[in-house]
């Protein structure tokens, strides 16, 4: 099961990297893209030069396609995963647990002030005994879709203001379902953590 959330990990993470330097295009029906549509646009990301782990978002990503199709037809979710589309707010969660482990993953998005782009983020967080224990590809991305082209790109200037932690300690970042600021919880190693809140001031934190 360890391999199969590294594999989720490893996956967000290429696609980040990968990402920086093409454009995804979003589809959708109606005045404009959802949640759902910009997952879908995530998981349908692919580079014909690349094999299909390091280069497709979906076939990689199993567990999340699977809780997206499952949504979609309408099934009841496994006992393990919990599955939240909020399509009003624009936020999904998903999460993976088993014994005393838990993968949290994010996706959220707003509005910019300039009423051209939205901001699409990613987060992802692994758990052990209710303690954040992240792996190599633990952490947060972002995209700007841009309304005239339908597209999303990579945006590595907002990535560069959360960071991974430091010598003596990790932050894990959560995604808001209302409003536009995110919590960054920092956890160091001598067991204490702290919480500060990351405002969103119209076209950047």
């Amino acid at each position: 099961m360890k391999r199969k959330l590294m594999t989720l990990l490893l996956t967000f993470f290429t696609l980040a990297m990968s990402a920086q330097n093409e454009s995804i295009p979003v589809k959708y029906k109606g005045a404009g893209p959802n949640i759902g549509d910009f997952l879908a646009a995530l998981l349908s990301d692919s580079d014909e030069d690349g094999d299909a782990c390091e280069s497709n978002f979906g076939e990689c990503h199993g567990g999340l396609e699977e809780a997206w199709k499952r949504y979609k037809q309408g099934k009841a979710q496994k006992k393990n995963i919990t599955f939240v589309v909020d399509l009003k707010n624009g936020y999904i969660l998903y999460e993976d647990k088993y014994g005393n482990s838990k993968m949290r993953i994010e996706i959220c998005y707003w509005n910019e002030s300039d009423n051209k782009h939205k901001i699409v983020a990613t987060s992802m967080a692994y758990y052990t005994n209710g303690k954040y224990n992240p792996g190599q590809y633990d952490g947060i991305s972002f995209y700007r879709y841009t309304n005239s082209t339908k597209k999303l790109t990579y945006d590595s200037d907002f990535r560069s203001k959360f960071p991974y932690g430091g010598e003596n300690y990790e932050i894990a970042y959560t995604l808001p379902r209302t409003g536009r600021d995110i919590i960054a919880t920092t956890w160091y190693k001598n067991g204490t953590k702290k919480q500060k809140t990351i405002k969103w001031k119209g076209n950047g934190f």
